[in-house]
């Protein structure tokens, strides 16, 4: 009789570890869909502003850093809102999965694998503004 209680309560911890998994996973995905939504119409808003006005070229870069900055910081916040605990780890994973997923898009079309400072500036910058995004997002929920 106790032996069953046993295997019916581990089952129910693997179940819910399982269900915790799935859900962080989700978050974060989630998370740096959004973060890239929120890029690409920036994005486009700069593109337009840059073609149709006499938007300075110099100024392109720091708004481009300025514009991922805030979707890494965006995709932090929307990451840490879709949990309950850990919002500040969540940012870290969706900050990592979005700096990734960059990586390998710029080395695909423009300019090949490679490490440098630039590429661990990129990866220590997602980190800590998804770091902090994340822990904006599960003190500011609803």
């Amino acid at each position: 009789i106790g032996g069953g209680f046993m295997i019916k309560h581990e089952y129910a911890e693997l179940s819910d570890k399982k269900a915790g998994i799935i859900k962080s996973i989700t978050a974060v995905t989630k998370g740096t869909a959004g973060g890239y939504v929120l890029l690409i119409i920036c994005f486009a808003v700069l593109a337009l502003v840059y073609t149709y006005t006499s938007f300075p070229a110099g100024m392109l870069k720091p708004f481009v850093t300025g514009i991922t900055a805030l979707s890494l910081i965006f995709c932090g916040i929307l990451t840490a809102r879709s949990i309950d605990f850990f919002g500040w780890l969540h940012g870290v994973f969706a900050g990592i999965l979005y700096t990734v997923i960059r990586y390998i898009f710029g080395a695909v079309f423009l300019n090949g694998f490679g490490f440098n400072t630039a590429t661990l500036s990129m990866f220590l910058l997602g980190i800590v503004l998804g770091a902090a995004g994340g822990i904006l997002g599960i003190n500011f929920k609803k």
